[in-house]
């Protein structure tokens, strides 16, 4: 420590480390603190992965599939972008 008070590394996530192996895991404190880090990942599993991002395709085929109940079809599938909107682009 520097003692500035400004850190560039991330703290450690004490409070999720701590949900996890005390309270998700239930395990007692003993066996918790004789944990290695290792052992704690390998406990964790491995990462989740994030989810795809729907393209405008695939919501344009969902949108198909599950309308809305007052909407048709062609409302269901317009593209919004013939309306002036540009989402950034």
């Amino acid at each position: 420590m520097t003692g500035s008070g400004a850190s560039t590394e991330a703290a450690f996530p004490w409070a999720a480390i701590l949900g996890f192996g005390l309270g998700r895991l239930r395990l007692p404190p003993t066996q918790f603190w004789a944990l290695s880090l290792p052992e704690l990942a390998a406990l964790a599993g491995p990462p989740v992965a994030a989810p795809a991002v729907t393209g405008r395709a695939d919501l344009a085929r969902l949108m198909r599939q599950f309308p809305d109940r007052d909407a048709t079809p062609q409302e269901c599938v317009r593209d919004t972008r013939e309306e002036g909107e540009t989402h950034g682009r």
